[in-house]
């Protein structure tokens, strides 16, 4: 998909197999992808999402999509991107990501860029190294990648020391702020270079169902337009998808 590309208000239910840049919704993009939902089964090698495998530039914007699906692959693997060089915003993932290497995330498997609002209910599970909640690996040699106002609420089942709620390997010119996840005996980050790391904590359930907005406000820290809401009794969402 070409730079300044758009797909928008699409949905995939049919299982997808591919080898690289393989994706629910799209392969790889260069343009923004909104409003789109994959049900299908994605499975693919490098380069693995359930909405798009790879997207590719600083313009591009993956933004309100959303995976019910198991996604497999190998390397870079993620619920709604394998690899990412734009920016993910407003997303969730309530699919189970499996990887047989490493850089799998709940969102993205890599993160070179920046990842806002987004939040993980899906299991990951890691036979290889750098697995996270939202992202298994952040980094960039060009860029500042950033992480914030997320949270994870799925099982990381990877023994590797490289392993985290929110992030499995975040390198030093990377920031992970404002990003919760419920509380376990892993870390939030499995290995953490940078100092960047700023306003993240595990929550007990109980926090974050709260029905008095303390957890909401946490969420919507920092943000010009406030997106986290409420759910009775369930934990946050994202306000476009009640008017969905």
């Amino acid at each position: 998909m070409a730079k300044g590309a758009i797909i928008e208000n699409c949905w995939n239910n049919k299982s997808i197999t591919g080898v690289q840049r393989t994706g629910g919704i799209c392969g790889q993009t260069g343009g923004t992808v909104r409003n789109c939902n994959n049900y299908g089964t994605v499975t693919g090698s490098y380069h693995t999402g359930g909405i798009v495998g790879l997207v590719a530039y600083s313009e591009s914007i993956i933004e309100k999509c959303y995976n019910n699906a198991t996604i497999n692959g190998i390397r870079y693997v993620g619920g709604i991107v394998g690899s990412n060089s734009g920016t993910i915003k407003q997303c969730q993932n309530g699919g189970d990501v499996q990887s047989s290497r490493q850089y799998i995330g709940g969102i993205v498997g890599e993160n070179n860029s920046t990842v806002t609002s987004c939040y993980n209910i899906g299991s990951l599970t890691g036979t290889g190294g750098t697995c996270g909640g939202i992202a298994g690996n952040s980094t960039s040699n060009t860029k500042n990648p950033i992480i914030q106002n997320c949270y994870n609420i799925g099982e990381i089942a990877s023994t590797s020391a490289s392993a985290g709620l929110i992030v499995g390997s975040n390198s030093e010119e990377s920031t992970v702020t404002n990003c919760y996840s419920l509380t376990s005996t892993k870390e939030l980050i499995g290995s953490d270079s940078s100092e960047n790391t700023a306003n993240c904590a595990k929550k007990t359930q109980i926090e974050m169902q709260a029905q008095d907005n303390s957890f909401i406000s946490l969420l919507n820290t920092g943000l010009e337009t406030p997106v986290w809401i409420e759910k009775q009794n369930d934990y946050p969402i994202l306000s476009w998808q009640v008017q969905n």
